[in-house]
């Protein structure tokens, strides 16, 4: 646990001290510039996401609980010849592209799992960097919540989902960077990594869309009559698809669900506001909203908690745009000290108050030291 705690207390400190300091337009100390409202704190951003990232990449192999199935798979991708990968795809439910993704990097390292761990670590970190580093005005505050709403330890465990998110996330910087072409690559690779991720394609043409208040209303209405639904109906339509085997399966609770309502109602109440500085709003709300709809079917049937995890990246922009507009204000340290006590709780209450509830992330140990 003292690595979890560790990250936790610097990045808590550090997105504290940016949130404050927000409420000026610059700070110096001495000869060193300690905040500048104009320029981003990319070295900063990128330095706390490399160590995330190490952290990862010198993981056990027991770090996760779903590494259990990946890492004998590895090594049988790896003793297999490229005409007999027809076969695992078959038998397994992994995607071509991830299978090819194992065959290629355990033929140059066919004996150890670690470059696998290193590889994965690297893709998954990298992409949310360029997400966080692009559209988040408080980057501190947004690995944060990348920390404590579970999306960094998930990644040790849900493996190639996590790499299909950071590559979306990745995609689609560069699709507003205007490199359409290289966004487009990025996300078909996504899509052969987890099949899931071809709902992201939404986004893409969400956009350029107004959100307007009938688009709030109508999802609001949608989450209703969805949470008022028998759980059989749900089930039913299921039954037409090859994900059947999910309807025994719960996914995220209500009282994520009446959270995440709060937050887009006060983001949309907001909106008008936050508009002056992040003219992506509108996008980040359609993304919110198609999670709170997830959320809802997750309630029943865990499927829909994967597909909300997609579009939950929308928070780590969201909850620093609130924070930043209260900048000048008092309200700003009341928010973030509430966002720190509410994520903080759910991390060490929830998400790591048992080695089951972590995903098994719990002992973490260093590749180098055995676990008896």
């Amino acid at each position: 646990m003292t690595v979890y705690y560790f990250t936790f207390s610097v990045v808590a400190f550090l997105s504290f001290m940016y949130c404050f300091l927000s409420g000026y337009q610059k700070v110096v100390i001495g000869r060193y510039t300690v905040y500048d409202e104009n320029k981003k704190r990319v070295y900063l951003t990128a330095c706390i996401m490399f160590i995330l990232g190490c952290i990862g990449a010198i993981r056990g192999e027991t770090v996760g609980t779903d590494l259990f199935t990946y890492v004998p798979r590895y090594f049988s991708i790896a003793g297999t010849t490229w005409e007999n990968l027809v076969y695992f795809k078959e038998s397994w439910s992994f995607e071509w592209g991830f299978i090819i993704f194992c065959k290629l990097l355990s033929g140059i390292f066919p004996s150890s799992i670690q470059p696998f761990l290193i590889a994965t670590s690297a893709i998954t970190i990298y992409g949310f960097y360029k997400f966080i580093a692009k559209f988040s005005k408080i980057p501190e505050l947004s690995i944060f919540i990348f920390i404590t709403y579970g999306y960094w330890s998930n990644s040790f465990n849900t493996v190639r989902q996590y790499i299909a998110i950071g590559l979306l996330s990745w995609a689609f910087v560069c699709w507003q960077e205007k490199n359409k072409i290289k966004a487009f690559i990025i996300t078909i690779l996504a899509i052969s990594i987890h099949a899931s991720s071809v709902v992201f394609i939404l986004v893409f043409f969400l956009d350029k869309i107004k959100f307007s208040k009938k688009a709030f209303q109508v999802i609001l209405i949608i989450t209703i009559i969805i949470f008022l639904t028998p759980r059989s109906f749900l089930t039913t339509l299921l039954s037409f698809t090859s994900y059947f085997w999910y309807a025994d399966r719960t996914g995220s609770g209500l009282s994520i669900l009446i959270v995440l309502t709060f937050i887009f109602i006060l983001t949309f109440i907001m909106k008008s506001r936050i508009k002056t500085f992040d003219n992506k709003i509108d996008l980040w709300l359609w993304m919110l909203g198609i999670a709170i709809i997830s959320n809802v079917m997750a309630l029943e049937i865990g499927l829909f908690e994967r597909i909300m995890r997609f579009f939950l990246i929308s928070l780590f922009v969201i909850i620093p745009d609130i924070s930043y507009a209260f900048r000048k204000k008092v309200g700003n340290i009341i928010i973030y000290g509430s966002v720190m006590i509410a994520f903080g709780l759910y991390y060490f209450l929830v998400l790591l108050s048992t080695p089951e509830s972590s995903g098994y992330v719990i002992p973490y140990y260093p590749f180098w030291e055995s676990v008896i």
